[in-house]
């Protein structure tokens, strides 16, 4: 490597970045920016292995599940209710797809805290989700409507099972192939999405911020992690946590912008 391009990485305004359209290697790119640095000739500075990024922490269930019951994010319900989108939820945020689902649960009945028959539960269900109440109206409509609950102690158990389930499917998504290597807050940040749309979800609707997560552009993942439908406190939480792997991780290739390194070093 030129003195100059040396003399850069060691100071810190620049470092290696893996591309993910050129797998194989890496190229020099500019601190915080990702604009790939090119010499006097322009020709960028190769580099025949890529950057490692070892396995990172896990998430912490306990953490992450108080995360999710602060005011404004998914709340403790013990009885069913219709979200925001009308599907069935209990619990911490756990949607019901079907009756089945909901009888896999150990629900018992309100007061006499005895374990609920299961066509107790499946009538349950389906008069929560054929009512004609929307879930805009807020859970507290549906208290009425069934005697069966699932205790808190359940709810969390649930809420940590979904939580193993979406972090399999996450790091078994070709949109987030590194998913282990992440710094742990943006793992918990990437998770938090999935918990709300479902990984593909993330995908489809973030149409910009799934290619800045494939380029570890952490802080351009922070720009577009906003999900309108819910509390600005959420959504700022999440945000930070962006904001903090991109503290943990300063260099991603930016693909629209280069720079001379003869410029860039004055």
């Amino acid at each position: 490597m030129p003195d100059i391009a040396l003399s850069l990485v060691k100071s810190g305004r620049a470092g290696w970045a893996n591309d993910p359209d050129t797998p194989g290697g890496a190229v020099l790119v500019e601190r915080g920016t990702g604009c790939v640095l090119l010499d006097p000739k322009g020709k960028v500075f190769p580099r025949s292995n890529p950057v490692s990024h070892p396995p990172t922490s896990g998430i912490n269930e306990m953490a992450f599940i108080q995360h999710l019951r602060i005011a404004g994010n998914e709340l403790y319900v013990p009885y069913m209710y219709k979200d925001s989108k009308d599907n069935v939820t209990v619990g911490i945020g756990h949607k019901l797809n079907n009756a089945d689902m909901a009888k896999a649960l150990p629900f018992v009945e309100r007061g006499t805290n005895k374990r609920a028959h299961k066509n107790h539960i499946i009538n349950a269900f389906n008069k929560v989700k054929n009512s004609s109440i929307s879930g805009q109206a807020g859970h507290l409509k549906f208290q009425p409507l069934t005697n069966i609950v699932l205790s808190e102690a359940d709810a969390v158990s649930t809420a940590g099972d979904d939580m193993d389930e979406f972090i399999r499917i996450l790091r078994h998504s070709a949109s987030f192939p590194d998913f282990d290597t992440y710094p742990e807050s943006a793992k918990m940040g990437l998770l938090d999405m999935a918990y709300t749309t479902g990984v593909e979800g993330i995908k489809n609707i973030f149409v910009k911020f799934t290619p800045a997560v494939l380029c570890r552009d952490w802080q351009a993942a922070a720009n577009h992690s906003n999900r309108g439908e819910l509390s600005s406190l959420r959504n700022q939480i999440v945000r930070q946590w962006f904001e903090q792997a991109a503290k943990q991780e300063p260099f991603f290739v930016c693909r629209i912008c280069t720079k001379r390194i003869n410029l860039f070093f004055r």
